[in-house]
């Protein structure tokens, strides 16, 4: 679990330096990423969370919505239990 925490802290960080970025391009959508990585945007929590689940079985990665008012959504941002 410790790794997955880890991840998704250092995810969150990666997220804040590209937010201006992915406000210009993809507002109000969800990020999945990985390894402090943008892997893809979503349209929903929903098919961010399944494209995450399946690419990454061992469940470390996270999601963020694309907002100009993020929130760490923490450990539960990396979804599986």
């Amino acid at each position: 679990m410790a790794n997955r925490r880890t991840e998704v802290d250092r995810n969150y960080e990666a997220f804040q330096e590209m937010l201006p970025e992915l406000m210009e391009s993809s507002p109000g959508e969800w990020a999945l990423l990985h390894h402090r990585q943008m892997v893809e945007v979503f349209n929903t929590s929903a098919e961010a969370v399944a494209a995450g689940e399946m690419r990454y079985p061992d469940g470390c990665f996270s999601i963020q919505e694309i907002t100009t008012h993020p929130i760490s959504l923490g450990w539960f941002s990396g979804v599986p239990a």
